[in-house]
């Protein structure tokens, strides 16, 4: 859903904002009552635990978040924390401004919904990347998952022990010890506290393989 034909709009000035890289959009468990549209940037969906904050997700242009607040007439607490990752350019918008900005964009609600059903193929995916028993297994169609949806950039995709752990739920020792056979494999390289995932074919080809010999033992 990209809107940045829209960035300049006179007609949505009053619902254009821009936040420099690093600021808050707002902190888990505020009161919610917006709903946001990246026009241009990137924003950072972050989670808090015990052990700190870690990312949940990173947004680009033409994705949304904070949609529970055109669904519910009273503001609810947030479940995370957004994060400007680079400057960036929103729409932000109440429920009750919905029809004004229906009227300057016509075909919101269908891009919107083509959107949301999307969300709702990626859940699907998750939900069977995290089904199998074997936590290696699950590690490993979790990472699929992880990179066919998440930010490219220039150097890979990266991640962290404590993102990996927060998401899918194995033991820290235990994701350590399948993290050491895919290095061992070339399957990911380790950069300080990273995982970078250098090639997503080669790592799809190792799952298949992957799956293939745990059929055959069981």
């Amino acid at each position: 859903m990209y809107l940045g034909e829209y960035r300049n709009s006179p007609q949505l000035k009053g619902w254009v904002r821009v936040f420099p890289a690093g600021r808050y959009l707002f902190r888990q468990g505020d009161p919610g009552h917006t709903m946001f549209i990246v026009m241009n940037g990137a924003i950072e969906i972050c989670d808090r635990s015990s052990d700190g904050e870690y990312v949940l997700a990173t947004l680009v242009a033409g994705q949304f978040f904070g949609e529970r607040a055109i669904l519910k007439a009273s503001p609810y607490p947030r479940a995370y924390a957004a994060r400007a990752k680079t400057e960036t350019t929103l729409l932000e918008f109440t429920r009750k401004d919905l029809p004004h900005i229906q009227a300057i964009i016509p075909d919101l609600a269908f891009r919107v919904l083509q959107i949301a059903a999307n969300h709702l193929d990626r859940a699907h995916e998750l939900i069977k990347a995290l089904t199998p028993t074997d936590e290696l297994d699950r590690l490993l169609r979790f990472l699929l998952y992880f990179s066919k949806y998440s930010e490219t950039s220039p150097a890979g995709l990266t991640f962290s022990l404590e993102e990996i752990r927060h998401l899918i739920g194995m033991d820290p020792k235990r994701i350590e010890e399948s993290l050491k056979q895919l290095l061992d494999k070339n399957m990911l390289i380790k950069k300080q506290h990273r995982y970078l995932i250098p090639d997503r074919e080669s790592l799809a080809r190792f799952v298949r393989g992957y799956a293939i010999e745990s059929s055959k033992k069981n």
